[in-house]
């Protein structure tokens, strides 16, 4: 029984982050650190028959601890010498990225002032504590008064510092979810994390919480093999961000006792780098972009402090955006727009004006951060008058008028700093021009590499790759709004990722890319063999079997189909979206036992999915159980009361339609 406003078909995760941005100038030229020759691109070997070209990018930096070999020896042992700089850097927000939560009755308020409970979409929201422990939960409200529906799930890490808010992680068996609750601490509420909101159907404990999620908000982590979100005992490898994920491994730097000469080979000092090696050391964090994954055969924690970010990580931008609008724009891209950056020549970083170990005391915020503004414009400063400067607040704040806060449209109850440093509050960074290569495709929808012009000829031509895979997530993202666009960037891809997987037969990622955009192009049967082949490398690999099963109902293989979706589930049990897909399939096959278990499955993991409870009551009548398909329906009926009478009469049509009338059902 179809749904009236039917919704959104689950669509399993990707590996990937994907958050609009404005292009910014790109830092031109790079150089090692002062007194270190300028480095050259690695050589590449000689391609192998059957072996896949592999090229060393860790052979030319000075820096002993950039070799993969080099040990991590945890925050611990830097205190050991550094013990002021490490209590000062745990009161810092990046110090405070993820942690257990207490035990204590600490963290936010949990009451009625700070916004508890509270109702979204339909559904009532709250937090208790038992046992020190903390538990998230949700309901829904009956006519009555009565609870229906009802989920909860203990919350075992914070991520977040707190400063702008708080989101919370449900562990079972390894895997991580995302709880629906979220603090906002600049408004002192509880309300839905960010990305939840007006979601369809309302959210569950079940959002899954993947490796990139996890890269910029945890110090140290190893996935589990062939799956999107779970993970090696245990988990976390050091909770927050630590020392060495700027300062690069410290084994070789401990093992010699620390205190040598500089320049101390055997740990990075992100000070002392040349400005392109510095900026990618905040930006393995900090820039984000449209799109971000990992390049040919490195994953995200490859990266190394004192190397070209580049080298291990795709991040690609629009190549055209509204420089006015802050939910598409990163705080690197923003400032790199600045025309404070343009004038240094590339010297302004992150570490210009922020320390990287500790913050400023709100009492003094304001004078410290106008000291950093004076070391460039002590001789042509604030153009206001003194009396004017001070009338807007104490402290001659530059950053209030320069650098202003607005609220961020994608992120509710939050505001964040303009890093475009406007002399005029409210003025956009300009526009660079940059080239199309995406023909026939909008400028927002053309995704550009952002560190392009630090690459060498061979990097460029390696990239070839990730334009392919960046074109497949801008398909994918079009597909709803723009199918002809989606197909046409599809198009543009496939040959890019063709050449890719002839390179390198083990990039599974870039065969998931071609597999999508062959299936975009309704080249099923191209698009099976793409993943099939991904399976074959990887069997039981997560993000390809949900693929390759909505690829196989295409084809009108929907027993399958099923198949792919159960060994789907049995290497992640816990997706809602993955039994309604099952069900969906087994209700082609006529499988109606199938059928039921699969939605029974999706409802307890999710009770909102009333297209699981929906499927559920045709998968009754059409097993001959008209007295369980009744109560269903009665059930179905106190999730969307508004719907009441339309729903009536769909069901009224799908008794008289008899058993195997299963109408249309999404892939």
């Amino acid at each position: 029984m179809d749904h009236p406003n039917p919704p959104r078909s689950p669509h399993p995760a990707r590996t990937r982050l994907a958050v609009g941005v404005v292009a910014a100038l790109i830092l031109a030229g790079i150089a090692w650190a002062v007194g270190i020759a300028p480095w050259t691109a690695g050589g590449s070997r000689a391609p192998t028959p059957g072996r896949p070209r592999v090229r060393d990018v860790y052979a030319d930096s000075p820096y002993q601890n950039t070799r993969p070999g080099v040990a991590y020896v945890g925050d611990e042992a830097c205190a050991r010498c550094h013990r002021e700089i490490a209590e000062a850097y745990r009161r810092h927000s990046m110090g405070r990225s993820l942690g257990p939560v207490g035990v204590a009755e600490d963290g936010p308020p949990i009451g009625d002032d700070a916004g508890l409970p509270f109702e979204s979409q339909g559904v009532q929201y709250t937090i208790e504590r038992r046992d020190g422990r903390m538990f998230h939960k949700a309901w829904r409200q009956g006519p009555d008064g009565g609870a229906f529906a009802e989920a909860e799930a203990e919350v075992r890490y914070a991520l977040g510092s707190g400063t702008r808010g708080i989101t919370y992680l449900v562990e079972r068996d390894g895997f991580l979810m995302q709880s629906p609750i979220a603090w906002f601490a600049q408004q002192r509420r509880w309300d839905i994390s960010p990305g939840y909101g007006g979601a369809n159907p309302p959210p569950s404990f079940e959002r899954a919480i993947q490796r990139g999620c996890l890269f910029c908000h945890a110090n140290q982590v190893h996935s589990a093999s062939g799956t999107l979100n779970r993970y090696e005992p245990p988990i976390f490898q050091g909770h927050a961000i630590g020392c060495e994920r700027c300062h690069g491994p410290g084994a070789l730097h401990a093992e010699g006792g620390g205190g040598l000469a500089e320049p101390d080979l055997t740990i990075v000092n992100p000070a002392r780098l040349a400005p392109a090696l510095r900026e990618s050391v905040c930006q393995q964090c900090h820039l984000q972009g449209w799109f971000r994954f990992p390049r040919a055969g490195r994953d995200s924690f490859d990266f190394r402090p004192g190397l070209p970010l580049h080298r291990f990580l795709s991040v690609f931008v629009r190549t055209e955006s509204d420089p006015g609008r802050m939910e598409l724009i990163g705080q690197v891209e923003q400032m790199e727009s600045s025309r404070c950056f343009r004038a240094s020549g590339g010297g302004l970083g992150c570490i210009s004006c922020h320390d990287p170990h500790r913050l400023p005391p709100p009492a003094t915020k304001a004078e410290y951060y106008r000291g950093r503004c004076l070391q460039c414009h002590e001789r042509s400063g604030c153009a206001l008058p003194l009396a004017e400067r001070r009338s807007r607040g104490p402290g001659e704040d530059c950053i209030a008028c320069h650098m202003p806060r607005p609220a961020v449209a994608d992120i509710p109850h939050t505001v964040t700093t303009d890093h475009r440093i406007p002399r005029v509050s409210g003025t956009p960074g300009p526009r660079p021009a940059r080239p199309r290569m995406a023909p026939g495709l909008p400028g927002e929808f053309v995704p550009r590499d952002y560190h392009w012009d630090l690459m060498t000829a061979e990097e460029r031509r390696e990239a070839a790759r990730d334009w392919g895979v960046a074109l497949e997530l801008a398909a994918e993202e079009l597909s709803r709004a723009s199918p002809p666009l989606a197909r046409l960037a599809a198009a543009q891809a496939v040959p890019l990722l063709e050449a890719a997987v002839r390179d390198r037969s083990d990039d599974l990622p870039a065969r998931e890319s071609l597999g999508y955009s062959l299936g975009m192009l309704d080249r099923l049967a191209e698009a099976r063999h793409a993943y099939e082949e991904v399976l074959r490398i990887e069997p039981r690999r997560e993000s390809a079997l949900p693929y390759l099963a909505r690829t196989l109902a295409g084809l009108r293989r929907p027993d399958l189909a099923a198949a792919a979706l159960r060994e789907a589930i049995a290497v992640n049990p816990w997706g809602s979206d993955y039994r309604l897909a099952l069900a969906r399939y087994c209700a082609q096959a006529g499988d109606w036992p199938g059928a039921v278990a699969a939605c029974r499955e999706a409802i307890r993991l999710n009770p909102e999915l009333i297209e699981a409870r929906s499927l559920l009551v045709q998968a009754y009548l059409d097993s001959g159980e008209p007295a369980k398909a009744d109560a269903e329906f009665q059930t179905l009926l106190r999730f969307d009361p508004q719907s009441r009478e339309l729903w009536q009469q769909r069901y009224e049509q799908l008794k008289r339609a008899g058993p195997g009338d299963v109408g249309p059902a999404s892939n």
